[in-house]
């Protein structure tokens, strides 16, 4: 089963983290702005069209709604 990536970085050193932080940064700091817009546009559209969908919508848990 997928381990979510907070499970993850909670194993790994401080060292270790510190050293992803910093790649992060430097491939950010790389990408061309209009690919980072693009991939946040994709992103954004992505989670429109998952939210407009009634089987992944989230499932109202509010009893005062009942």
């Amino acid at each position: 089963m997928a381990r979510k990536f907070d499970e993850l970085k909670e194993g790994m050193s401080p060292e270790a983290r510190q050293r992803a932080e910093v790649r992060t940064e430097e491939t950010l700091r790389k990408l061309p702005r209009s690919e980072l817009r693009q991939a946040h546009r994709l992103s954004a559209d992505m989670l429109t069209d998952t939210s407009a969908d009634p089987a992944h919508a989230p499932e109202d848990d509010d009893p005062a709604r009942d």
